[in-house]
Order: structure tokens, then sequence, then C-alpha cells
């Protein structure tokens, strides 16, 4: 689960990857735990949403995945930490550097990493460019430069072509937009509103969200600005557009004064972080939830209809990030507490509400 106007002339070069730094493969006794049904804070029907936990791994302080994770055909894991990446088994079993482009190369912080649809190849984005590996091994990387501050969603499409939701920097072309996409030749079309904002920071912190494209060729995007609402782009290029859904229950068009207090950029104000559509249609999105006047983070994971429908809205405790499909109904990676955790998540009918917490 899970994309123009011109911009600088794109740099593009095959790149020699160097060697695996020392002592940077982890083997042998594998640390990964067993599963454990994650329980519910508070369920809103009419159905709820449930997670199993199917292992879990706990990771050193190096692997921080703040890069996001994309996995390849055969179930191998990658990791964009800070400083690499990272391979890890389909189980989690084992964990090794992949070697990484030259420091010449001027890659920049990752951002984002992509499984492209048959998942033969991935993309990495990073604050300067992107870099497709056509292969897991990691000894050559296509390089093309461009320039952005964040990627809160990034979407594959057919025919190599991707999306990415940011806001762009002032003096780009393409800043009025949201949604961009792009080939591996560089971009090639911009649409949807940017965050409308004098301030080139908020516009950049504010604009698009996650997106997703669907196995009919569409795009899904949840708005990161409040209210909480979820556009649909058929065919996935910016065309035409309908509103999905648009609830005010879920986020209100007021969490804007949290996200955007005294004019200045906020950090606990509840917004979605993650969109994925079902193997039976529904459309799954992840909120990041912050209770009024509580530092701690919660998930509030909330299903919905094709039509618009709101089947479930379903609090947990437990926050996990850059969630990421695996390419299996139901099944998804995830991010809590300095650990990789393999998910597998279902829809159920709600038949005793869990008190509210």
């Amino acid at each position: 689960m899970t994309g123009r106007t011109r911009i600088p002339a794109l740099v593009v070069g095959v790149l020699a990857l160097g060697t695996l730094p020392a002592g940077c493969e982890s083997e042998g006794q594998s640390p990964v735990t067993g599963g454990r049904q994650v329980e519910p804070l508070v369920d809103a029907g009419p159905m709820s949403v449930r997670i199993h936990e199917v292992w879990r791994r706990e990771l050193d302080e190096e692997v921080d995945a703040r890069g996001g994770m994309a996995v390849w055909e055969d179930g191998t894991i990658w990791i964009g930490s800070t400083e690499r990446i990272w391979e890890m088994s389909p189980q989690g079993e084992s964990l090794r550097a992949v070697p990484e482009p030259a420091a010449a190369t001027g890659r920049g912080y990752a951002l984002a990493l992509l499984a492209m649809p048959d998942r033969r190849s991935v993309v990495l984005v990073s604050r300067s460019g992107t870099t497709l590996f056509p292969r897991k091994d990691g000894t050559t990387g296509l390089y093309s430069a461009m320039y952005r501050n964040s990627v809160p969603g990034i979407a594959a499409l057919q025919n190599d072509q991707y999306v990415l939701s940011y806001g762009q920097y002032p003096d780009d072309s393409h800043v009025a937009f949201a949604l961009h996409l792009y080939s591996l030749d560089g971009h090639l079309k911009s649409w949807h509103p940017a965050f409308p904002a004098d301030d080139w920071e908020v516009v950049t912190q504010m604009t698009g969200g996650p997106i997703t494209a669907t196995p009919e060729g569409d795009l899904l995007l949840a708005e990161k600005a409040p209210p909480f609402r979820i556009v649909r782009y058929p065919g996935g290029r910016g065309d035409s557009a309908m509103v999905v859904v648009e609830d005010e229950t879920i986020v209100p068009r007021d969490e804007l004064e949290r996200a955007l207090p005294n004019g200045n950029i906020g950090v606990q104000w509840n917004r979605p972080v993650f969109i994925d559509q079902m193997g039976d249609g529904n459309i799954l999105t992840v909120i990041r939830y912050h209770q009024p006047r509580r530092r701690s983070r919660q998930g509030l994971w909330v299903v919905v209809s094709p039509r618009g429908d709101v089947l479930a809205k379903t609090r947990f405790s437990d926050y996990y990030e850059f969630v990421t499909p695996t390419g299996a109904d139901g099944r998804y990676l995830a991010w809590i507490d300095d650990a990789i955790v393999s998910l597998d998540v279902t829809v159920e009918a709600l038949h005793d509400e869990t008190p509210a917490g």
C-alpha cells in the first residue's frame, strides 16, 4: 500500500556503490519475538479494526526507519535509515547494511522508500533527488536530482511512474500544487492545490498528505490539513476528482488551530499519516492522534467504504509509524518503539463497544 511543471534539469547517472561497512551485518540467533493481539482503547462501529502483531524485531539505535520501508518481490525488507539503507529478511531474522552511493553524490537525507508495482525495483526519495535501485543487491543506483523538503505521501503507478505528495519551495513553478507525477526521466505533471499560506515553511508542512494507488489505477489522497478528507483521482493523473468522504467527527476543522498555533507550526495535532485500499475495496487510513493536554501519541485507524460510509473508528494506545503495505492483503510492516513489526489487520463486526480510554 502504498504521485508537474518544469523543474531544474535532471542529473542522471549510474552510481557505483561502496562496500559494506565493517560490523554492519547481523546474523546468528534471531532477536524476533512472537505475536500478540493489540487491544483497542475506543471503538466506534458498526465495525472494528483488529491488529495482530505477527512478529517483532527490536533494532539498535543505528537503524531508525526515518526514511520509510519497502518490500521486494521475494519479501525482502528495505529500511530507509537516516544514514544508510538496511536490508532485513522477510521474517526479520537477519539484518545487514546495503551498500550506499558514494558520498560525493549528495543524495541527502532519505525521506521515503517506494516499491514499484512489480516489486522488482525500489525508489529511494531524498531531499536532493531520487535513486532507482533495479536490483536489491545494491550494486548500482540510477540517480535523478530534484529538491524537496518533506514527502508525506508516495505511490507507485504503472509504466515506472510514481506520484509524490509534498509542498514545494517558493521559487519552484509547482509551488501551487500538492501532487507531482514523475517518470524515471523526470517530472511530468502537478495538480491538487497546495495549502494556502504566505509562509513557505507552513506550505511545505501542511500540503498534501498520505497517498496510495489502487489496483484499478486510481490515486487516493488523505488530506494532511484538517478536516479529515479523502479525495479520489480516477486514473491517478489529476484529470478529474471526487471527494470520497469529509468527516469532522474524525478530524475537525478547528484542529487547524492546534496545527498552526499563533501562525507557527505545531507538533501535537491530529492528521492522517497512512492510507491504503484493502482487498475488499474499503479504504484504511491511519491517523496520528493526540489527546488534548497529553503528550503521548496514539493511533486512530479509520475504515471507509468506497462510497464514503465510515465503517470503523478504532483507537489504539500503540502508535505505529511508517506503516508499509507488504503486497499481501491485510499484512503491513510498521515501526514502533525502536522495533520493526509485522501487522495482520482485519475489519470485523463490532458486537460489544470497548470503553473509552
